[in-house]
């Protein structure tokens, strides 16, 4: 249920005229496969042991979709960005690109994903500290 309640707040942006509806090619004989996007820009801190210490997004995102994204990017194990030798907290930015599509033998359900993740040059994040 809180996949298909997610999946609705997701159409509802994608309606609103933030996403987008696409169709794959289909294969010989197979009707096309209808999917929906969302784009999100935000940042990403990243620790010294590369795991994503905090995120925010630019903008808002209804709520059930914005708990898919926290769930998948606290989840995240990057690699840690060292500078003279040594891993450092690091801030960069970020663009998620979401999917939802029909699950798979579901005529209601949607499998909703974050199909890609594109990354801008880290930066060092000194926290108050001096360089």
């Amino acid at each position: 249920m809180k996949k298909f309640s997610a999946v609705l707040a997701l159409l509802a942006v994608f309606y609103a005229g933030v996403g987008e509806a696409r169709n794959t090619e289909s294969k010989s004989g197979e009707s096309p496969t209808t999917f929906f996007t969302l784009d999100a820009n935000g940042s990403v801190q990243i620790a010294p042991d590369g795991h994503v210490s905090e995120y925010r997004l630019e903008g808002s995102l209804q709520p059930a979709v914005a708990v898919l994204v926290k769930r998948a990017v606290l989840h995240w194990q990057l690699e840690p960005i060292v500078l003279d030798g040594d891993p450092v907290v690091a801030k960069t930015s970020m663009h998620i690109q979401l999917r939802a599509e029909p699950a798979a033998g579901k005529d209601d359900e949607f499998s909703v994903r974050v199909a890609s993740v594109a990354f801008g040059n880290p930066a060092r994040f000194n926290a108050g500290n001096p360089p």
